[in-house]
């Protein structure tokens, strides 16, 4: 049962990726799917841009402490032996901090506005 808890994982390494991926090969074109592309980085080809330069710093920066994070809490659900609640409590964590990282990338493309 504790082997789950290394599920946890996923997100946080998911996101590391993907931020060097976009950082190594920004999106060039608006089209959906590319690159970071949210309604408010679509607004302009400015904030196009610039959600490509910041994104992958911000999912990078966030993918780790995340890392982190999943790593103490799922130490410490493995020793108290809360198999699939453990899990389950660190996914919601690691969709809460991901959709952190989408909004506060947001909010950084429209304060440059």
């Amino acid at each position: 049962m504790r082997v789950l808890l290394l599920l946890n994982l996923i997100i946080p390494f998911v996101m590391i990726v993907v931020g060097y991926q976009l950082k190594r090969k920004p999106a060039t074109d608006m089209t959906k799917g590319n690159g970071y592309s949210t309604p408010v980085s679509r607004k302009s080809i400015e904030n196009w841009n610039y959600a490509q330069k910041i994104a992958p710093n911000i999912f990078i920066f966030f993918g780790k402490v995340l890392l982190v994070i999943e790593i103490v809490f799922s130490a410490i659900m493995a020793v108290l032996d809360f198999g699939i609640i453990g899990v389950s409590i660190g996914n919601i964590i690691g969709f809460g901090v991901m959709i952190a990282a989408f909004i506060y990338t947001d909010k950084k493309i429209e304060q440059r506005i």
